[in-house]
């Protein structure tokens, strides 16, 4: 599930007196998985400000750019509230937006969240700006011990799949801006940069499983998390006579 983490902490000029945290995590998960689980309110609920034996109280996401979110915690008690807006979200790549708590005011904390493709999995990079300096420590290990959340989150559908017998095999896609597009016409090769098509929705990965019929490869497709957030199209395999 995880392979390494790294996390550091950088201060910035003393005549801010702020700190940038850094947190980075390996994932065996494609990007469209890690990513869509910061934007499913049914996923976030688990692991985003939760911890794994109490899921939040409530949550709240409206997934688009000037779009809030609201997480409310509560325990024994106490009701601890996280706040914010989204500045920028690209797809499976890069999520942007301000964070309140009862320490740090939306107007002087904002977290990016990057995430690079991998041979297998992903890589993510969590930075959370302009953090009062004397709660850096106390975010930093908050932040390690949520995004170990994320891991686990993501790594159980996996296992269920492969648990069930369904799952025969599982890969990301790289981004558009990676393809090489190959035609053949009248014994000719010719090869272009980019996709084959110009879309404004992008296919991520696959899932290649075995379902005796399309309503079960349909109940499998609705648990994949990306399906909260995007689509999943559903294909049977074409055999062919060799």
């Amino acid at each position: 599930m995880t392979r390494r983490i790294e996390a550091e902490r950088e201060l910035r000029p003393e005549r801010q007196r702020n700190a940038a945290i850094r947190v980075t995590r390996r994932y065996g998960a494609p990007p469209a998985r890690v990513f869509d689980a910061w934007l499913d309110p049914a996923v976030a609920g688990r692991w985003l400000f939760a911890t794994a034996s109490r899921p939040l109280a409530h949550v709240e996401i409206d997934a688009r750019v000037e779009g809030s979110f609201r997480f409310v915690d509560r325990r024994k008690g106490d009701v601890a509230r996280y706040t914010g807006v989204y500045v920028e979200i690209v797809p499976h790549r890069r999520l942007v937006f301000t964070l309140c708590t009862e320490n740090c005011p939306c107007s002087d904390t904002c977290v990016r969240v990057d995430i690079a493709p991998l041979t297998t999995g992903c890589k993510l990079t969590l930075t959370h700006e302009n953090v009062p300096p004397d709660h850096a420590e106390h975010f930093e290990g908050r932040w390690t011990g949520i995004l170990y959340g994320l891991g686990v989150h993501c790594k159980a559908y996996s296992d269920a799949l492969q648990e069930s017998g369904h799952s025969i095999a599982a890969q990301a896609l790289q981004p558009v801006h990676t393809a090489t597009t190959v035609r053949v016409r009248n014994g000719h090769v010719s090869v272009t940069d980019g996709p084959f098509a110009e879309t404004k929705e992008q296919l991520a990965g696959f899932y290649l499983i075995e379902a005796t019929d399309l309503n079960e490869a349909i109940q499998l497709a609705s648990k994949i998390p990306p399906a909260r957030v995007g689509s999943i199209e559903v294909r049977p395999v074409r055999e062919l006579s060799v």
